[in-house]
This record gives C-alpha cells, structure tokens and sequence, in this order.
C-alpha cells in the first residue's frame, strides 16, 4: 500500500509542501529569488513532471534545450533501465527517441522553444511494453540559473513508503513485479524470482529498474 498522496522539499529553502502547494511556494520563495538574481542563467521553463499525485517534479529547463535534453533528463532521474524507446506526445505530435523505426513520427532534436508555451500540458512515454506514462504542463516562463542542456530540479517527492503486502505491517523494502512490495523479513521467504529495490521513481517494480 502507497500513501495517496506525497510531499516535497524546496531545493532552495528546504521548506515542505505538497505538489500544488509546492508550485505557489516557489513563485513566492524568498531563497529562490536571491539565487535567481544573483545567478546569470537563461530564459527558462518552469515545468512540472508528474505521474498520478506520488510521484512529481518543479524543473527548470532552458528553452532553448531541446527535447532530447529533457528526454534523457527524465531517463536519468526516473526511467531508464533498458535502453528502451520513448516519445513526447504534443497534441497530434509524436516526438520518438528512435524516429527511424516509427515512419511517420519525428524526431526529438527540436528546441523547446519551438513547441512550448506557458499553461500547455503533453505526455512522456518510456517503454512501449511496460509504459509509464508521464505528464508534464507548462507553469511559466522566467529567467533562470542554469544553462545549456542543464536541468534544474526545483522539487520532488519524498520517497512513499509502501507497506509489506504480506504482513501488512513494515515499510517495504523490496518490490516484486508480480505481487507487490515487501519488507525485508517477508523477502526471506518469497518465492518469486527477481525482487527489485524500492526506489523514488513512477517505475519502481517495472522491467529491471532498480534507480
């Protein structure tokens, strides 16, 4: 069992709120604004990445980084295991890590400036076998710290902590793709075959991942 909700620190002050709360926080965010003024970055998106009301991110990401910058952004804090395909779905668009295998799609090296604009809301998918699904929306546009390909992670979810499904009373501490979570008295002696780490990622249990 998972909480239905989670919370999150500010990267910049360390103070806690939830997903909704978090990006009123940061408009407003005392810390937030002295490292903005100090810092010469570029123009930025302030996007936020969720998948359901667990697992969530506040970025900053240059708009001038291209979709292929976030892409691999969101394989390295979240997704990646195998190597799989991935896409960015914008309205009837389809952007594809691997355009050449999917006639018709295009390709991911386009720069955010040329697709986004602040209040738009598109999708990530990893894995065309075992997706997740990730949605992303467009809160602003402001001048940030970071340059290039760099991403700033304003925010994120504290780990949840899911419940053994066995005895219903531990934290878990191992996940198994077919039955659930499990702590590590009850892994001792479960039967299945690969249990994977209890990781802060949408794709904990799913395929290899293990963070």
């Amino acid at each position: 069992m998972t909480p239905r909700v989670t919370k999150g620190k500010c990267t910049y002050c360390n103070k806690i709120f939830s997903k909704s709360g978090m990006w009123k926080h940061l408009e407003t965010c005392k810390e937030r604004k002295k490292i903005l003024e100090k810092k010469k970055g570029e123009k930025c998106f302030h996007i936020l990445v969720d998948c359901g009301k667990i697992y969530w991110l506040h970025i900053g990401i240059p708009v001038t980084a291209k979709l292929k910058d976030l892409d691999n952004f969101l394989r390295d804090i979240w997704l990646e295991c195998c190597g799989h395909l991935s896409a960015f779905r914008l309205g009837k668009n389809s952007y594809v890590s691997y355009p050449d295998d999917y006639t018709g799609y295009k390709d991911m090296e386009i720069k955010l400036s040329d697709l986004l604009t602040p209040g738009m809301v598109f999708t990530h998918e990893y894995d065309f076998g075992s997706t997740t699904e990730l949605k992303l929306k467009v809160l602003s546009e402001y001048k940030g710290e970071v340059k290039g390909k760099s991403v700033k992670v304003m925010a994120r979810n504290d780990p949840p902590e899911m419940i053994c499904y066995q005895c219903d009373k531990k934290i878990a501490a191992v996940i198994c793709s077919s039955c659930g979570p499990i702590c590590e008295g009850c892994s001792k002696e479960h039967a299945c075959g690969i249990l994977l780490p209890v990781v802060n990622s949408p794709r904990t249990g799913i395929c290899g991942y293990g963070g």
